[in-house]
């Protein structure tokens, strides 16, 4: 084999194993994308079921709410209406007074407790919210990124097949030459 054969032939080889290994490098990160999309589809869902975990419960916490304030309210009309009562008898007042102040104190605490559970509730919810509008614009994100390097791929593989025909053609050329240039001067030529 010539020279310009063995040059040829390298020229040739180096370049098209550079391709496939660029061509096995983008297929690879399809492959990685596609698994990041999968995994954030995941958490989306996670987000979801979650949030819904919370509403259920804010619904709950507002009942609990509810049934505390109209006990608190009941409790305190009967309050009244046995002080009232004990105006009249002042020697045992300070008694049952300190007694019910007691149980105000309880019920008041219990509300409170209540009142901090459903904004500690309401505050979980905006953050899962949050959650999922960063989860969301993160999967669009890596859906932009994705159809970014498909399109590159396309392009390279565009690019990879024009230039191996491209040096398709010179090597049947340069072969041609080097045929030509072999024969002896008065030997025919053979045409394709």
């Amino acid at each position: 084999m010539s020279t310009a054969g063995k040059v040829l032939c390298i020229l040739i080889t180096v370049p098209a194993i550079l391709w496939i290994w660029l061509a096995s490098g983008v297929a690879e990160m399809n492959r990685n994308w596609g698994q990041e999309i999968v995994r954030l589809d995941a958490g989306i869902a996670q987000a979801k079921t979650d949030i819904e975990t919370t509403m259920e419960e804010v619904a709950k916490l507002k009942s609990k709410i509810d049934l505390v304030q109209r006990e608190r309210d009941s409790q305190l009309t009967v309050m009244r209406g046995q002080m009232s009562q004990l105006y009249e008898f002042e020697s045992m007042s300070k008694e049952t007074q300190d007694r019910y102040a007691q149980q105000l104190a309880s019920v008041n605490s219990s509300a409170e407790a209540a009142e901090r559970r459903v904004q500690r509730a309401v505050q979980d919810l905006t953050e899962t919210k949050q959650q999922l509008v960063d989860s969301t614009t993160e999967l669009e994100k890596v859906r932009g990124e994705n159809q970014q390097d498909r399109e590159a791929l396309a392009q390279l593989r565009q690019q990879f097949l024009s230039l191996l025909a491209e040096n398709t053609d010179l090597v049947q050329k340069a072969l041609k030459a080097e045929q030509a240039q072999s024969r002896p001067a008065g030997a025919p030529t053979l045409s394709r």
